[in-house]
């Protein structure tokens, strides 16, 4: 199992939620973010923040979690949707999951990931 996280565009957060949606992905974290540095601040939309003293853009950060054999198309639908060609597109980073524990059931390790993956092989 991995862990995706994209840090995206706001603007284009609905989009890529629909065609992670279509490809059977059930669940979601998302957030509003700061993207700060040169790779992730789009110089039409920068902003100077009074409480972290900086130059950022409003970002947003998509999280779910995927099995490894889906991993590289769901990549590829976050960028093809995510792309405008412009500084400040976002990054995606991916990392394993090692452990897992569902809140109303107490499983964990491979008990909570074998009950996700069968959520996840049901969409």
């Amino acid at each position: 199992m991995r862990e995706v996280k994209a840090i995206v565009r706001c603007e284009k957060v609905q989009t890529i939620l629909e065609a992670l949606e279509n490809e059977g992905v059930q669940a979601f974290v998302v957030d509003h973010v700061m993207g700060v540095g040169r790779q992730l601040i789009d110089p039409d939309h920068a902003n100077y923040s009074m409480e972290c003293v900086e130059r950022y853009t409003k970002m947003a950060k998509i999280e779910f979690i995927c099995r490894q054999q889906s991993l590289e198309k769901y990549l590829h639908l976050i960028r093809h949707h995510a792309f405008t060609s412009k500084e400040g597109d976002g990054y995606v980073y991916v990392t394993p999951v090692e452990t897992m524990m569902q809140i109303r059931s107490g499983q964990s390790d491979e008990a909570g990931l074998r009950t996700l993956r069968e959520v996840l092989e049901e969409a």
